[in-house]
């Protein structure tokens, strides 16, 4: 079973799914300590919301 846990980005995620990967495991390019320092966690909830997206769109396509 694969579960990347480097190099994970909303860009890359979809190339770990369709390569096997049965989770992400993501760190800094979920949780920007920037975003963090300025209090602003609903930058961190956007974030995370796009990763459901890419997630939904690859489970679409596969089903599709």
């Amino acid at each position: 079973m694969l579960i990347p846990t480097g190099g994970v980005t909303l860009q890359t995620a979809e190339t770990y799914l369709s390569a096997g990967a049965r989770a992400l495991g993501v760190g800094s390019d979920l949780v920007n300590l920037a975003a963090v320092d300025a209090g602003k966690p609903e930058t961190i909830t956007e974030t995370a919301r796009a990763y459901l997206k890419v997630l939904a769109q690859f489970r679409n396509a596969r089903t599709a």
